[in-house]
């Protein structure tokens, strides 16, 4: 029997009907965007910005958890290769000729393709873009007490003055 997959999943995918919603909200814990630093895996500098911009942002949103690092990580990956191969046709364009004289396409074009359908499909599970982004629910943090808002601000020790 397959797994069940939850509301929000079912959301991103387009597939939730309201008549089935179960209510549950499975949710992993937001990563604070201080604390991010760029894989070492990630080779190429258009990929590393992608990685640097995207996590800085969704992280700020409070849609990246921990679990996402991987699949942020490939959607970069993706992302740069298809970037690699659009560099490619530039310099070589978009038609080969074989050696039998036969016209095609370069396959670099294909592998662009490929490359950026995999990145959309990524970037979708992610919450990149407009759509999806909208289909994410974020639960916004507990509010804080006073006490934790004057320790947050002023540091241990510090809070109003209680007179009487």
């Amino acid at each position: 029997m397959p797994r069940p997959i939850s509301d929000s999943q079912k959301r991103l995918k387009g597939t939730f009907k309201p008549t089935r919603a179960t209510g549950e909200l499975l949710t992993a814990p937001p990563i604070d965007a201080k604390r991010l630093r760029c894989p070492a895996s990630l080779r190429d500098r258009v990929a590393k910005d992608l990685w640097r911009s995207l996590a800085k942002e969704l992280a700020e949103l409070g849609t990246l958890a921990a679990c996402d690092l991987p699949l942020l990580e490939r959607a970069c990956v993706a992302y740069a290769r298809h970037v690699e191969a659009e560099g490619i046709l530039d310099t070589e364009g978009a038609v080969t000729t074989s050696a039998r004289g036969v016209t095609r396409e370069h396959p670099a074009a294909g592998a662009s393709r490929r490359w950026l359908a995999i990145f959309e499909r990524l970037a979708t599970r992610l919450g990149i873009g407009v759509a999806s982004r909208s289909a994410v629910r974020v639960v916004p943090p507990a509010a804080d007490s006073e006490d934790e808002q004057w320790q947050r601000y002023f540091g241990r020790g510090a809070g109003p003055r209680r007179v009487g």
